[in-house]
């Protein structure tokens, strides 16, 4: 319930072989041996990984240079899911926006403003998650409610688990 998907408005998101990372993961719909990961964040390179292990062609694209990706994560993840991606041979489009998604694959723009078509079977988005505010419903069940995790503040695991924590020992 905390947080939920974003999806940004890109013609073709809502095609029917576009669908979200976490469907990817629990295979929800069947994946096509061409996949495009928009988003190379922790979700999205991880979900890479996996899928090229199982023999998917995957090619990671997001706006950001690989620099300022998986920031959030000790380092020593870090370099694990880099090397990762390089021993696997994912291909990476860092740097490159993505403009609208065809049935025949992704549009994509460089810094350089060069567009060109990353074909496609499966398009998988992985934009983040953004805060899911329908647990505002709620605050009123219990005398002293207090959100924490997504709901409150997008992170992982370890940061939702470390604000609940914070908060029930200072109450």
């Amino acid at each position: 319930m905390g947080g939920e998907h974003y999806l940004p408005q890109i013609e073709g998101i809502d095609l029917p072989h576009v669908i979200n990372v976490s469907e990817a993961d629990l295979r929800k719909k069947p994946l096509g041996r061409r996949i495009v990961m928009c988003g190379g964040g922790l979700s999205g390179s991880e979900c890479s990984i996996d899928l090229a292990c199982e023999g998917h062609d995957v090619t990671i694209v997001d706006a950001l240079p690989q620099s300022e990706l998986l920031r959030d994560v000790m380092d020593l993840v870090r370099n694990m899911i880099i090397g990762h991606l390089d021993e696997l041979e994912i291909k990476t489009k860092y740097n490159c926006k993505v403009r609208r998604i065809t049935n025949e694959g992704v549009e994509i723009e460089d810094e350089s403003g060069g567009v060109s078509i990353l074909e496609a079977d499966t398009v998988i988005t992985a934009f983040g998650l953004k805060s899911n505010k329908e647990i505002e419903a709620f605050l009123d069940i219990a005398p002293r409610t207090v959100v924490v995790g997504d709901s409150n503040n997008i992170g992982n695991i370890y940061s939702a688990n470390t604000d609940a924590f914070n908060l029930t020992v200072c109450i």
